[in-house]
């Protein structure tokens, strides 16, 4: 009994008296080093300035290289399946900048990129028999032209597959509504464009809450009230971002949250490069009320585009550098952040997102614009630093040794960061190992105490 005592006596000194003791706890970072494949499939003319995953194939809208499929059935060994240049279209001088697939056809979205004439087509590419017979081009199309009251260079484009609908952004053009229910005979329905200057650059469409989403450039993100079936009749309402001098292009959504990545102003000599999100909930419900910025993660300095006076690398020819399309994946953003290669960031918590890393392209040779996920390969192509055009795609395979993606958890408020992979946990550690050999040896020195006690009785 008294062997008891004692143990509890030492048992109840230990927990009380053992100070907290912080531990450092890495966290598991499924975005580590990349193998890193560049497959010298494009021609030197080639902007990669679209791409869109179907399956085992991806399209690629290559600008001034027209259309290429390519075959991705093995990221790490991605081929030209076909490839149907300017000249296939019957076009000349115009440039393919973005796209759209249903599974059975391409609708491509082509564009002037000079002058103040805003004309553009959009071709619609037969793939049904693509593996047999390969694609085939529809005669009909539309040509979009300033004479004609249509004016728009198709800038992007949005397929809404249940109700046959295409939505094309028309630059300063406005928002189009196109009826596809006929692949072979599509036609405008009508388009939405109010007397005033705003670039629509990209649209994304919900549906499910007749709203669409449009990154308006320099006008910030329009959000556009689409439920009357007559785009004349549309409403929109501007989000309130204006305290950033920053341009709005491309744009993801999930569920009720808004993600778009943060171009700067060229020429402001700022570090305002990043992801907002925003939360579309009191949109949905009263499509006067404009989405909220919710949250704000910027990109280090050091690795946005703008990092000398007038820009790193802004500005010149007319390039765009900064940061492109994105795509979101588990926990995660992947941002085509141009000049500096990819941009990553943890958005587990809409509220509170953060940069984790960046993957920066060899040499710098070549400027990310467009982006897509394939199983654990980051596909991306995009513009040449030294000409402006793009000459390759590449496959990121990230955390090539792991067999199963893990992932990051975010630093909780009460953690000291000391880098996106690695926290300080302020809980308290024992150490239970420790504890059973120390009471062992208090038992062992009671028990041959008593021992010799006993025996010198």
């Amino acid at each position: 009994m008294k062997v008891l005592k004692v143990l509890l006596f030492f048992f109840i000194s230990y927990v009380v008296l053992t100070p907290v003791t912080p531990v450092a706890a890495s966290l598991p970072d499924s975005w580590g080093d990349a193998d890193l494949y560049r497959f010298n499939i494009l021609n030197i003319t080639t902007d990669g300035l679209d791409l869109v995953l179907d399956g085992n194939y991806a399209y690629l809208a290559g600008g001034y290289s027209g259309l290429y499929i390519l075959d991705i059935s093995d990221p790490s060994h991605i081929t030209v399946k076909s490839h149907l240049p300017l000249s296939a279209f019957g076009l000349t001088a115009i440039s393919l900048s973005s796209i759209a697939t249903d599974g059975s056809y391409i609708y491509c979205g082509f564009r002037k990129t000079s002058g103040y004439r805003e004309q553009g087509y959009i071709k619609v590419v037969n793939i049904v028999n693509l593996e047999t017979s390969g694609p085939t081009i529809e005669a009909n199309d539309l040509f979009l032209d300033f004479t004609l009251g249509t004016s728009g260079r198709v800038t992007g484009l949005f397929i809404d597959t249940e109700n046959q609908r295409l939505y094309a952004a028309l630059r300063l053009g406005g928002l189009g509504l196109i009826d596809i229910s006929d692949p072979s005979d599509i036609t405008i329905i009508g388009k939405y464009n109010p007397p005033e200057t705003v670039e629509y650059q990209e649209a994304i469409i919900d549906d499910a809450h007749k709203r669409a989403y449009v990154g308006a450039w320099f006008q910030g993100i329009l959000a556009i009230d689409i439920s009357d079936p007559v785009p004349a009749n549309w409403t929109k309402v501007k989000v309130d971002d204006s305290n950033i001098d920053t341009r709005y292009w491309y744009l993801a959504q999930r569920g009720q949250y808004l993600y778009a990545p943060v171009a700067d102003s060229p020429t402001d000599n700022t570090f305002d490069e990043g992801l907002a999100i925003f939360d579309l909930s009191q949109n949905f419900s009263d499509p006067g009320v404009a989405p909220v910025r919710i949250a704000y993660a910027a990109i280090p300095p050091e690795f946005q585009c703008e990092s000398a006076l007038g820009g790193k690398d802004e500005g010149l020819d007319g390039g765009d550098p900064g940061p492109h399309q994105i795509t979101l994946t588990g926990n995660y953003a992947v941002v085509a952040n141009g000049c500096m290669g990819l941009a990553i960031f943890d958005i587990s918590d809409p509220y509170n997102p953060f940069f984790i890393r960046e993957y920066e392209i060899p040499g710098q040779t070549d400027f990310p614009w467009s982006i897509a996920i394939r199983d654990d390969y980051l596909i991306t192509v995009g513009e040449n630093k030294t000409y402006y055009v793009a000459n390759d795609v590449y496959a990121f395979k990230i955390n090539p040794a792991a067999d199963e993606p893990t992932v990051p958890t975010k630093p909780a408020s009460n953690n000291v960061t000391t880098s996106p992979g690695c926290t300080i946990s302020t809980s308290p550690t024992k150490d239970p190992i420790l504890f059973l050999l120390v009471m062992f040896s208090l038992f062992c020195i009671i028990r041959k105490r008593r021992s010799q006690q006993y025996l010198g009785r």
